[in-house]
């Protein structure tokens, strides 16, 4: 069994026998895993302050 791997793209060809071969192809997403979407809440930017600071004392 063979293996050669092309980095640039991202390819394995894998063979088991001359006249058989696998190709692994990697798909990579380019985004950040906290790229999330956000959610509408319907809150001023005021009401986000007080939500915190009222948090923030509690502590």
């Amino acid at each position: 069994m063979g293996v050669t791997i092309d980095t640039s793209a991202i390819v394995a060809v894998i063979t088991n026998e001359p006249s058989e071969a696998i190709f692994v192809l990697s798909h990579t997403i380019n985004k950040s895993p906290l790229d999330i979407a956000g959610v509408d809440l319907n809150l001023s930017t005021d009401e986000i302050v007080d939500y915190v600071r009222e948090g923030r004392e509690k502590l």
